[in-house]
């Protein structure tokens, strides 16, 4: 894996052929554009607010439960008035679902006071009628209400009283506040919920009906999106004096088409490599058999332009870590068999088979582990099994995991030393070997490997850093005291690096913890077998099937969060220390679908 070198492409041409290059430009698909325009002074392209809104209706369209069959033709189709109806829709069910749930409400609080209907204020010689919901365990407290009162319901905890009175009981007079039914009786209420019901029915046909153009949709949403972009592209670019010129960052591979476009059209082409101020953006590329770590990168940061592209660390060192906190062959099986089921769904995108692969070698790699440390859903097999003689490590060794982990953690550190050195100066590359040299001493001494040599290993490697970090902030005007201070700043971070590899020790806690649980859960399951008779294999199978996925449940999630957090922390914290931005190719949609899939 390595970050593709840019290079700074100006095209000139005449100021009447701009929008015809542009077009040409976003079919050869190879410009990230640089604005030529200050911002304040680009031109305001067409409104984006279209393009959202048909997003918006195609995702809703694209949700229904049921799809019609989707039409080749676009004969009968409007953009447009199918975004709209479909918005339309989308609003009125909202509205008329807000207002069922709230109907829904209404009537579990009235059913209990039964269907009625308000008599006339004349009828009842100026008394009103006051509801109220008391818990029957206080209803002695209406003895000595004054007003009169009735009980018109009740259940296991509350009773429903109404009482008659001109006012309104003081709220000392009842425990508990006033229930307000409204005015609407239960019939009412229930015939317009019917009502909404046939509504939501229809507007779901509605909705469904409206499926049939999805393939249109996307085609037209496509059209839009290249307008769009087309129109930003020319609200970046420079007009002046019957010229137009546009400016974007081309990857090196494709100079030659760049070129054969601006020979074909006869424009001016002027090629240049980035200056060290300018901050180019960051293209990635790299075999595709292990591309499923670039996908992990840009989960957090993208590597700036001149850094290193870690990637290729990033997939393996993944594998392994998710591989050592699972901790059991018999789970990795487990995943090998989920991911079968779900390889060819995975498949149907570029992206999919990218995280496809990664899943197929954390597996694998848990496989391994799981055999090396013979684990079988926490069951070892003997030693005179064949499974058992392949087994090298035990995992309740806590000194041997402890230094295992400890190792690993060094490794991983050194290897983001040795990325971060390709970015870096000659001078100032002796910091990140200073810091291999700090690393493996200190891990060796922790070892017990207490050589007469070890502390001037040690001393060299902070010399190292003392000098290659002074060397990289020195200057000619008080370059001493910069020397000096930027130094013992670099220095300063070694407690910080003895904590990021005690970070490690994670590996070993998680994965023993994984397979300790999974030890308890089947020495459980053989304890229920032979101790109850009749229902224990029941019994154990069915503490077998919840239990195991439980904790292999806990296991993934344990491998996915700790193994990208040992990545973008730790690793990334030494390694990649400064973050760039991905390059985004100036292409039309079609365009960036096929390099998408392929």
């Amino acid at each position: 894996m390595s970050i593709v070198p840019l290079l700074k492409a100006t095209v000139v041409g005449l100021e009447l052929e701009g929008d015809s290059v542009l077009r040409e430009l976003q079919e050869l698909g190879c410009l990230h554009l640089i604005p030529l325009q200050p911002r304040q002074e680009q031109a305001e392209p067409e409104p984006t607010g279209r393009l959202q809104r048909a997003k918006e209706a195609f995702a809703y369209l694209s949700s229904a439960p049921a799809k019609r069959h989707q039409l080749s033709s676009a004969r009968g189709f409007d953009f447009d008035e199918v975004v709209e109806g479909a918005l339309r829709l989308k609003q009125q069910v909202r509205v008329q679902s807000d207002r069922r749930d709230f109907l829904r409400q209404r009537l579990d609080d009235v059913r209990p006071w039964g269907d009625f209907v308000f008599p006339e204020a004349s009828s009842l010689a100026g008394y009103r009628l006051w509801f109220y919901r008391l818990p029957r365990h206080l209803l002695d407290r209406l003895g000595d209400l004054e007003a009169a009162w009735q009980e018109v319901h009740r259940d296991h905890r509350d009773s429903w009283i109404v009482v008659v009175s001109r006012e309104e009981p003081t709220p000392d007079a009842l425990p508990v506040p006033r229930v307000h039914v409204g005015g609407r009786p239960l019939s009412e209420l229930e015939e317009e919920l019917e009502q909404l019901e046939v509504e939501l029915e229809d507007l779901a046909a509605e909705r469904v009906s409206l499926t049939r153009w999805l393939v249109q949709m996307a085609r037209s949403m496509g059209r839009v999106a290249d307008r769009s972009a087309l129109q930003q592209a020319s609200a970046q670019s420079w007009r002046e004096h019957g010229l137009f010129a546009v400016q974007g960052w081309l990857p090196s591979g494709s100079k030659e088409a760049l070129q054969q476009l601006c020979e074909r059209r006869q424009l001016a082409l002027l090629l240049e490599e980035p200056t060290l101020a300018e901050r180019p953006p960051t293209l990635l590329e790299g075999p595709e058999a292990i591309a499923g770590g670039e996908e992990l990168v840009r989960f957090y940061q993208v590597p700036a332009y001149r850094s290193w592209d870690p990637s290729a660390a990033v997939y393996f060192s993944f594998a392994a870590f998710f591989a050592m906190i699972v901790g059991d062959a018999a789970y990795a099986l487990t995943l090998l068999f989920i991911l079968g089921l779900l390889y060819r769904r995975l498949g149907r995108s570029r992206m999919g088979r990218r995280l496809r692969r990664l899943a197929l070698t954390v597996v694998l790699a848990s496989i391994v582990w799981g055999v090396a440390i013979g684990s079988w859903f926490g069951l070892q097999p003997p030693p005179s099994h064949p499974l058992g003689r392949l087994r090298i490590l035990d995992i309740t060794d806590y000194g041997t995991m402890m230094r295992l982990s400890v190792g690993v953690g060094v490794l991983h550190l050194i290897l983001a030393h040795l990325g971060r050195m390709r970015s870096l100066p000659s001078l100032a590359r002796a910091v990140p070997i200073g810091w291999i040299i700090t690393l493996l001493s200190g891990y060796l001494l922790w070892l017990g490997y207490a050589a007469p040599a070890m502390p001037w290993t040690l001393a060299a490697g902070a010399g190292l850093i003392l000098f290659g970090a002074g060397a990289g902030a020195s200057s000619a005007r008080r370059g001493v005291l910069r020397w000096c201070v930027a130094g013992l700043k670099e220095l300063s971070q070694v407690p910080k690096a003895f904590g990021d590899v005690l970070s490690y020790l994670r590996l070993f806690a998680l994965g023993l913890a994984s397979a300790m649980l999974a030890v308890t859960f089947s020495n459980f399951c053989m304890f229920v077998h032979h101790k109850i008779s009749g229902a224990g294999l029941f019994l154990c199978i069915v503490i077998w099937l919840v239990a195991h996925p439980l904790n292999l449940l806990l296991a993934v999630i344990g491998g996915l969060i700790h193994g990208l957090r040992l990545n973008v922390i730790e690793f990334f914290n030494w390694g990649v220390p400064e973050e760039g931005y991905p390059f985004a190719a100036f292409t039309t949609t079609k365009e960036a679908q096929t390099w998408r899939s392929s």
